[in-house]
């Protein structure tokens, strides 16, 4: 895709910028999760919870990597009891 182009070419910004776009249309969460994981590498800790939580609600992909970014999230927000629950929850 034209985010992971920008992302591999070094371009966060815009690699951000068009899974944001991409997500809604997508058909199913794995987007959203691809937006998530990058969203914590850059320590967008709320915005990387949100977009997890939205790759779960999408489905077809693997919940339990999400549940592992949004304990990544949770950590980084210092809720650590939400981090734990959410780690526990991606079977890790």
């Amino acid at each position: 895709t034209l985010a992971e182009a920008y992302f591999y070419s070094g371009n966060i910004s815009k690699a951000l910028e068009n899974w944001t776009k991409a997500a809604p249309l997508s058909k199913d969460g794995t987007t959203y999760l691809n937006l998530a994981v990058v969203q914590c590498q850059e320590d967008m800790w709320a915005a990387c919870k949100g977009s997890a939580m939205k790759a779960i609600e999408k489905g077809g992909m693997a919940a339990k990597d999400a549940w592992l970014e949004i304990s990544k999230a949770e950590t980084g927000l210092g809720n650590t009891a939400a981090a734990a629950e959410a780690r526990r929850k991606s079977g890790r």
